[in-house]
């Protein structure tokens, strides 16, 4: 029985392994330091965030869980005031978009991981900016709404 216990153990951490690897998140600033994170070590590592919100897309409800990105750059040491300090998020097709930290600060958005208790969907993750939008769909520009996110560079 204990056997049987442990052999379960033992694969469902081999599947986590394999669940999570591809899917790193890597984050580098102005000193040339890079920091990878992947669902796990944002799971592990932050406080676990829920916003259900409509995207720009449609106005369905959708529950979103991840991490709020100012949280990662506190992490990092990034310091969240000044005028000039911008993030430039990637994706994986190579789209880029600079992101005033004043936004990140005043709208909060998600770094997702989960929509809807499940794994993004193809094509949107393994990592996704989302932000809570009101009924006049006000919130975090729709141009700061990056999906498929790989990479994420501060400067400051």
């Amino acid at each position: 029985m204990l056997k049987n216990i442990l052999i379960s153990l033992i694969i469902s951490l081999s599947f986590a392994t394999v669940c999570f690897s591809g899917q790193t998140l890597v984050v580098s600033g102005t000193n040339n330091e890079e920091k990878q994170f992947d669902k796990f070590d944002l799971s592990k590592n932050f406080k676990i965030n829920e916003i259900t919100t409509e995207t720009y897309w449609n106005a369905q409800l959708n529950s979103f869980r991840g991490v709020l990105i100012t949280d990662i750059l506190k992490s990092l040491d990034v310091p969240l005031t000044g005028d000039d300090v911008t993030i430039t998020v990637i994706a994986h097709n190579d789209y880029a978009v600079a992101i005033p930290v004043k936004e990140l600060i005043e709208h909060e958005p998600l770094l997702a991981f989960e929509m809807n208790n499940q794994q993004l969907p193809d094509g949107y993750g393994p990592f996704w900016i989302v932000s809570q939008l009101d009924s006049s769909k006000k919130g975090l520009s729709m141009g700061y709404w990056v999906w498929a996110v790989a990479k994420i560079n501060y400067e400051f």
